[in-house]
């Protein structure tokens, strides 16, 4: 009766260990691929399409790349701001970049400043800009 129930423990445990390690796998492969996204500047669906792209370029003998690949560093850098630690941690701020790859001062953000909310725009201030 004992050797039953080790027995029947252990093909339990076994069936939940192998329940983790599956998941595991599956959740490491989906986060490869959104880091794969993200230094390629790059949306799951924008991925599919440039996808389709690349294929049709590759059959007129064309080389295509992505127009808003700015490089991985420079990438992860809008997405995540400074490339440290506390970059992955929750944030109230307002990013300083729009939420498209515009390279340079056009793809920052421009904001009012608190005095001015209410005179019709005079208080318009990049993010950044000393003064």
């Amino acid at each position: 009766r004992k050797t039953a129930l080790v027995h029947e423990q252990r093909s339990q445990i076994t069936f939940a260990f192998m329940l983790c390690c599956s998941v595991g796998v599956a959740v490491f492969f989906l986060m490869s691929f959104h880091i794969y996204l993200a230094c390629s500047a790059q949306t799951t669906i924008e991925f599919h399409g440039n996808m389709e792209r690349k294929r049709k370029a590759r059959y007129r003998g064309v080389l295509w790349s992505n127009p808003y690949d700015l490089g991985w560093r420079r990438n992860l850098l809008q997405i995540y701001g400074t490339l440290s630690v506390w970059a992955l941690l929750p944030s109230a701020r307002e990013p300083n970049y729009l939420p498209l790859p515009i390279p340079g001062e056009k793809g920052k953000r421009k904001t009012r400043s608190k005095k001015s909310e209410g005179e019709g725009g005079e208080g318009d201030v990049e993010l950044g800009a000393r003064g």
